[in-house]
C-alpha cells in the first residue's frame, strides 16, 4: 500500500517530502505553494530595500 502524501489545508494542494532549509534534519512534508518563503523578508533584500547606504542625487 503506497503512503499518499498529506493535503495542505490552506491550499489543498498534495504536499512533497523535503529537506528543511539549511538541508540539516530529517524531510518533512511541505506545500510547495504555501511554505514558500517570501525573499522579500530575507535580511539581504530588505537591506536593498531599506536602501540606508544610498542617497539622493545632489542637485548641481
Amino acid at each position: 500500500m503506497l503512503n499518499n502524501p498529506p493535503i495542505c489545508p490552506t491550499c489543498h494542494n498534495k504536499k512533497s517530502l523535503l529537506l528543511p532549509l539549511g538541508g540539516k534534519g530529517p524531510r518533512t512534508y511541505q506545500c510547495l505553494v504555501c511554505d514558500k518563503d517570501d525573499p522579500l523578508n530575507k535580511p539581504q533584500v530588505m537591506g536593498w530595500l531599506t536602501a540606508t547606504s544610498l542617497k539622493k542625487p545632489r542637485k548641481r
